[in-house]
């Protein structure tokens, strides 16, 4: 049996964190929710739910502006940005706030979904471990990681669900996840016990849990008990009528039992899901088949036929943009720009739609010095992905190389109030400022940019510049001992020092 352990949508874990809400009927009109600059979070959430990810967007932006450190904010901007084809912003978001609050459980959790999600297991792992270091005595923290071992190492999962187990007896995700760890080791005698126990704490709970009845449902099927296991998948399924997974096995349950009829409506409803689409052909060819219906034995083929055709075409597709994005990625590390940009250059002629081509060519154009090329190619990058911070920030960076300060300002500012913890942003229009003599406006910037929480050894030094430059001595002499005090060793700091107690 290969148990499908809890792995919760991002939008559903993101309200997980998010503010309670009082409740809406689900044909509220967002827009009709208070205007008020501290009610935009709800506004977002509000957007969230109904899949309105630009709507959603404005108004977390919004509500960052004024609360830059609120966590839930946060890992709702990183879903969104998720939502919008942009995780590599997403996971910037969750890196900056991180940061700033290393401990928070809420944002570690999601952080580790998501580098799940975007391929990067080695990365979710110890920030889960880190959870349980910080939160010992929380048993979801522990439900958690023992999930992601379920998920990556099989059959060495189990002594997380234990503890979980010993800090909360009645924690049926706990007993769930230990019976399918016990399966996986072959121990169906203590797997069938766990998952009793855990089945008879989910129908006492206030709110039943349907991935507990479908694990329970997936180990009686792995065992050819289908008639108990249909039981299981029909009460997920009457939990949570979009489980398609429990349609899944409830069919072929069904198929097992020579139950053609309603195995066949559950199929009916897995089709509406393109991913699933050709396995649940293969299914409905078999009932037609068992039926006698020819005809539509023959249509199901056909359409079989033509969509793993598709399939494979669109699988090696991938593959080949997958395979020449990471050659490309690794040349840019290596800081092989030039090679770089040809492997971009060669998969925009070839897959022009692959908008991430542009950002990493642009990198590569800036890392040879082509500073024309980099505008373009971060302005292309743009035109599709608008709200990607690290975008912006990157036109910035070459427009204030190319000492067009008005421009570059615009595109940071624009980066900086998309995420208001970009101090890179901050950063550059302070120093567009001070290329311009507009010394009190770049004094003001890096003020704000110093109340982040973090250590700030070149923002106090590049206020002390501007304070200097601006007439002001004194502060500038506290802003670079406040360096010094970060950084004793700094020899920038140290040079500045010297050079505003000479006597010359």
């Amino acid at each position: 049996m290969e148990p499908r352990a809890q792995f919760p949508s991002f939008l559903c874990l993101a309200m997980l964190f998010a503010p309670a809400l009082p409740a809406q009927p689900q044909q509220t009109d967002c827009t009709q929710l208070s205007a008020l600059p501290e009610d935009e979070l709800h506004r977002a959430i509000c957007f969230a739910q109904r899949n309105n990810w630009p709507a959603a967007e404005q108004s977390v932006v919004r509500y960052r502006a004024l609360h830059p450190l609120t966590e839930e904010a946060a890992i709702l901007h990183a879903q969104i940005l998720l939502e919008l084809h942009l995780p590599g912003d997403a996971s910037e978001v969750l890196s900056r706030v991180l940061a700033l609050s290393p401990r928070s459980i809420a944002i570690l959790t999601f952080y580790s979904q998501l580098s799940e999600k975007l391929g990067q297991p080695e990365q979710a792992e110890p920030l889960l471990v880190r959870c349980t270091h910080y939160a010992p005595n929380d048993a979801s923290v522990w439900v958690r990681l023992g999930d992601l071992h379920l998920r990556s190492n099989g059959s060495t999962a189990g002594s997380e669900f234990a503890r979980a187990i010993a800090l909360e007896p009645g924690n049926a995700l706990a007993h769930s996840g230990l019976a399918s760890a016990l399966a996986l080791r072959s121990d169906f005698d203590g797997a069938q016990r766990e998952f009793q126990a855990a089945a008879d704490l989910n129908r006492h709970a206030a709110r039943r849990n349907p991935e507990i009845d479908f694990r329970f449902a997936e180990f009686c099927r792995s065992n050819g008990n289908y008639s108990q296991g249909l039981t299981h998948y029909s009460s997920a399924i009457e939990e949570d009528s979009s489980f398609l997974d429990a349609y899944s096995g409830r069919a072929l349950s069904y198929i097992k039992l020579g139950m053609w009829d309603p195995a066949e409506k559950d199929l009916e409803v897995c089709l509406r899901d393109e991913s699933r689409r050709i396995s649940s052909l293969n299914l409905l060819l078999k009932i037609y088949e068992q039926r006698g219906q020819t005809e539509k034995a023959k249509r199901c083929a056909a359409e079989i036929e033509n969509l793993s055709a598709s399939d494979l075409a669109a699988k090696h597709e991938g593959n080949y943009i997958a395979d020449l994005l990471r050659k490309a990625t690794l040349l840019q590390r290596q800081k092989k720009y030039a090679e770089a940009a040809e492997q971009y250059t060669q998969l925009l002629r070839e897959h022009p739609g692959v908008d991430s081509a542009w950002y990493g060519l642009g990198l590569a154009s800036l890392g040879m010095g082509s500073l024309d090329l980099a505008e373009g190619d971060f302005r292309h990058y743009l035109q599709t992905n608008a709200s990607s911070p690290s975008g912006l920030l990157a036109l910035g960076k070459v427009l204030l190389k190319k000492r067009q300060w008005r421009e570059a300002r615009a595109e940071l500012v624009s980066a900086r109030d998309l995420d208001p913890l970009l101090l890179e942003a901050r950063m550059g229009i302070a120093a567009s400022f001070i290329e311009q003599s507009n010394f009190k406006d770049a004094i003001a910037e890096l003020q704000q940019a110093d109340l982040l929480p973090g250590v700030h050894t070149e923002t106090h030094l590049m206020l002390a510049e501007a304070l200097y430059k601006d007439q002001q001595p004194v502060q500038a002499l506290h802003e670079i001992d406040l360096a010094l005090l970060e950084d004793p060793a700094n020899p920038t700091a140290r040079k500045m020092r010297a050079a505003l107690q000479s006597p010359n």
